[in-house]
This record gives structure tokens, sequence and C-alpha cells, in this order.
């Protein structure tokens, strides 16, 4: 292709000089008004080559561009033609797409067996963790007094450990991109009703309930998981409550939804606030049974959801999240 524009150019080159002999000739022996119009000629030349090369250097432009979009959508296309710099390019282009889809088959593979290794560990895991909290809790309906006290605390170490355990492979997944999300609207009042069951026991023992303000009936997300991220939070602050409710707000903007959680307790501290996304970080004021992992693993669920989370305090801790209306499926 870039043999073909050269060949005409070179013909408008050639005839541009014999357009410039003529102009010579008649400045010679014409007079002015011929002059100027084979000026015109000249110069209506000079525009019809710069439009040919433009035209020409464009349509490989917009090729470049269409090659690049078909790597970002793993679409296979095939190089330029040609002989120059921009063929060269696209040639460059062509063998980073095939490396780039080699890459990705070659991680699509790793990922089912990284998943399939981290599956294999939480069935050897949990097994036996069941296992002996259910020989344990029948223990504990047999013993009394001081015995009855032995078993219950190695019972609560059990818990703590089955905790721990599930909460590493569920970041394992996370990290390794294993998780399938489903996205769709939810019923986001069924999903705090389903939550308040879940924590029904906790909000008991902390004479807490949840009050839940909403504009807005369905939210977009995956419900097991964006459902595990809001129990998280909601632990957080009916432990630390100072308040008999804990507020949840949502509303929306244009392309925004808006979901805020608020406690009324003594809230962060200021260190704790710069790293209390960070794994198995706990805090000043720490839970006897807290892993440092939960608040984590919400912040890996809300930006799989393509959201954000900010915390904050005021009045309490105040837990801000912030979904889009609309986004593409992800797969992590």
């Amino acid at each position: 292709m870039d043999s073909k524009i050269n060949a005409y150019v070179l013909k408008i080159m050639i005839l541009l000089y014999i357009i410039i002999f003529c102009l010579l000739g008649f400045f010679l022996i014409y007079d002015f008004q011929i002059l100027w119009l084979c000026f015109m000629i000249l110069f209506g030349s000079l525009g019809l080559l710069f439009y040919i090369i433009y035209q020409h250097y464009q349509k490989q432009m917009t090729y470049l561009i269409q090659q690049c979009e078909s790597i970002i959508e793993d679409q296979s296309m095939s190089p330029m033609d040609g002989e120059g710099n921009i063929s060269i390019l696209s040639f460059q282009l062509s063998t980073l797409q095939k490396r780039y889809h080699a890459l990705l088959q070659t991680m699509s593979q790793e990922q089912i067996k990284l998943k399939d290794y981290i599956e294999n560990i939480s069935h050897q895991l949990k097994t036996p963790m069941t296992s002996m909290r259910l020989n344990e809790e029948m223990l504990m309906e047999c013993l009394q007094g001081q015995e009855l006290s032995k078993v219950q605390h190695i019972y609560q170490q059990t818990l703590k450990i089955e905790t721990l355990v599930n909460d590493l492979l569920t970041l394992a997944l996370l990290d390794s991109h294993s998780i399938q999300f489903q996205f769709q609207l939810e019923d986001i009042t069924m999903m705090i009703e389903d939550i308040e069951n879940d924590l029904d026991y906790l909000m008991t023992q902390h004479d807490v309930h949840i009050h839940l303000q909403t504009t807005i009936p369905n939210i977009m997300c995956d419900y097991k998981w964006f459902k595990e991220a809001l129990i998280n939070i909601l632990k957080n602050c009916i432990e630390y409550s100072q308040h008999q409710t804990v507020d949840i707000h949502i509303d929306e903007t244009e392309t925004l939804i808006r979901i805020v959680i608020r406690d009324y307790g003594q809230g962060f501290s200021k260190e704790d606030l710069k790293h209390i996304f960070e794994r198995f970080y706990r805090g000043q004021n720490k839970q006897k049974n807290g892993t440092g992992i939960g608040m984590a693993m919400v912040k890996e669920i809300v930006e799989a959801h393509h959201g954000n989370i900010h915390i904050y305090n005021q009045n309490g801790a105040v837990f801000e999240i912030y979904l889009p209306k609309i986004f593409a499926k992800k797969k992590l």
C-alpha cells in the first residue's frame, strides 16, 4: 500500500513540475490574467496532493485503531499490508495480540487449577472442623460445672478457627479471580431482612436493631457476595454501637447508588482509618474474636461490583458504599 501511494505522489510531483514550467512560459508570453489562472491550477494540484496523502494515512490510522480495539476485545485481525513504518507497527500489534491471547489462555487454565486447589483445601479443612464442632456441642449437652466451662472455651476457639479458615479461603478465591459473580437486580429490603435473621443473636446480645431507609427497591449486585460484605460491616456496627439503632440509608443519583451505614459508637481512631482495609489489621479497639480480615474482604467484594467504599467518623463510624447503576459483568 505504501508503494502505491509513493507512485501517486511521484506522478503528482511530475505534474506539478510541468505546471510550473508552463507558468514560466505563460509569464513570458501572455498577460497576468492567464498567469493567475495557472497559479490557481498549481494550488489546486497541491491541495489534491495533500488530500490524497491525508486520506491514505487516515485510512492507515483507522486500521490501527481497529486493530487495537480487536486486542482489547480479544478478537483476531490480520496485520496491514505494505512496507512502511505504519505497516511494521501493524505487524507488531498483530504479534502482540497473538501473545496476549496465548497469555490469557494460560492464565485461564492456571485459574481453573488454582480454583480446584482452593476448593480441595477448603474441603480438607472444613470437614474436620465441622466434626470437631459437632462433637463439642454434644459434649456440652452432657457435661456440667468446670468440665462444661472448659469444653465451652474449646468450642469458642473452634468457632474462631472455623471463621478464620472461611475468611482466608474467601480471600484466596477473590485473589485468584476464581469467583464468577452473578450480577442481577436484587431486592435490597429482602436482603437486609435476611441479614437481620442471620445476625439476630448478635443484635439481641447487644440490644441493637437495624433501621433501613431506602428510596430505591432494587440494586444491581451479586446477592450472596454483596450480602456477605454488608454482614461484615453490620457486625462491626452492632458490636461497637452505643445506640440501639444502626441506620442504613440508600439513595441514588443519575449514575450511582449510595449506601450509607452508620452506627453511633466511638468511631475509629485516625490511625485505624489509615489501615482499616489492610489484612489482619485489628486496630486499637480490636475485638476478641476478630481476625482483621473482614474489612479487607468487604473492600474486595465492593470493588468486584465496580464500586468503592469510604469510612469516616461522624457521630460514630460511617460506611459509604458507591455502586454504579449499570456496569458490565466481570469475572473475578
